[in-house]
């Protein structure tokens, strides 16, 4: 979205000092846990096991306390071997 210098409704902040990747997930500990919705957490998180989701849904669970790994290693992981062969001779 575009930003005009007459548009008062809407802000543009500094990006300076921001992760370059960010996702957040709210889930309420007093509804059950769907499925769909420890897909979509075990997708968002996937260095979090499922039984580590269900712990800190749980009714005075404790938050999760894991660091989300470094996305240059992750991606370097799913890359298919020969693309990162050929990566690395580039």
């Amino acid at each position: 979205m575009a930003i005009e210098e007459t548009d008062s409704d809407l802000v543009a902040l500094p990006i300076i000092g921001l992760p370059s990747c960010i996702a957040y997930a709210l889930a309420p500990r007093d509804r059950v846990a769907r499925t769909y919705v420890l897909d979509l957490l075990g997708h968002l998180a996937p260095h979090v096991s499922r039984r580590e989701i269900l712990r800190a849904l749980e009714p005075g669970g404790a938050p999760l306390q894991t660091n989300a790994p470094d996305w240059r290693g992750w991606r370097e992981q799913t890359l298919a071997p020969g693309l990162v062969a050929a990566r690395a001779a580039a």
